[in-house]
């Protein structure tokens, strides 16, 4: 009988040491996102991801999640048989497509100029800041100024450009033409803006939508930490370790992609996420 107690005892005890077990695994859990969570800012030029065979003045480009690569003034990307993510001002980004060359023209914050040289790129730009004026991209004799946020798309080969959303003021020879949503214009001879069809796409188009999603899916969580960790003056491009890249948090309100995916600020994020 004392045999039976002791077992009793025993087995009471063992339960008592997994319930605290669980409980610490629990608080640890729910406080490791604040320990392991930074805030990280990313600069002009930071590439994001990259997919197969992509290079910077030659040298492969390696991520790494203690270090970022960066294409920096007047440094060249390629990207041969892969695909880049390289983030620009506060809430513009550029997909670069396969077998694709780049230009970081100026790297300033309030001056960011990037130059096509081949290839294709879609560039996306999500949220608008006081002390962002917007991007140029140079594609051959054309300089083209992003005016508004929206999705646009430079192909080297014809030269020409579409604006998927937003607005862009072209110049070239002499001549400035500004074009609206769903609008190409081709960058040679007179530029004629024509209309076409703003869901069709390739792969490249299929691919920066996919980036575009996963970006607002990391905003999530990065948002929230801002939230815990003061907030208001936590925004723009934010390392998410839990994702492994960096993601766009705005400084208020929220904002959408030209997909319809949500980036949301530190104040708004409780919409999407409500703790249990």
């Amino acid at each position: 009988m004392t045999g039976v107690h002791d077992q009793r005892r025993l087995g009471v005890a063992v339960l008592v040491r997994l319930k605290a077990v669980a409980v610490l695994l629990v608080v640890v859990w729910v406080c490791a996102p604040a320990a392991a969570q930074q805030v990280i800012s990313a600069k002009p030029g930071t590439i994001n991801y990259v997919e197969g065979a992509v290079s910077i003045e030659g040298k492969p480009v390696e991520m790494r999640s203690e270090s970022f690569p960066r294409l920096r003034e007047n440094s060249q990307l390629r990207t041969a048989a892969g695909r880049a993510e390289i983030l620009l001002t506060d809430g513009v980004f550029v997909h670069a497509g396969e077998n694709s060359a780049l230009r970081m023209v100026s790297d300033q914050l309030t001056d960011t100029r990037l130059e096509l040289i081949e290839g294709s790129v879609l560039v996306e730009w999500v949220d608008t800041l006081r002390h962002n004026p917007g991007v140029t991209i140079t594609l051959g004799d054309a300089t083209v100024t992003l005016l508004k946020c929206g999705l646009y798309r430079f192909d080297s080969r014809p030269p020409q450009l579409k604006v998927y959303a937003g607005e862009a003021r072209v110049s070239r020879a002499g001549q400035t033409v500004e074009a609206g949503k769903a609008r190409l214009l081709v960058l040679a001879g007179v530029a004629v803006p024509e209309k076409f069809d703003t869901q069709a796409g390739d792969a490249l188009f299929r691919w920066a939508r996919r980036r575009s999603e996963y970006l607002a899916l990391a905003n999530l969580s990065a948002a929230r930490y801002a939230d815990r960790v003061g907030g208001y003056g936590s925004a723009g491009w934010l390392w998410n370790p839990y994702h492994g890249m960096f993601t766009y948090v705005p400084l208020e309100g929220f904002c959408s992609s030209f997909w319809g995916y949500r980036f949301w600020s530190p104040s708004t994020v409780y919409h999407a996420y409500v703790p249990k």
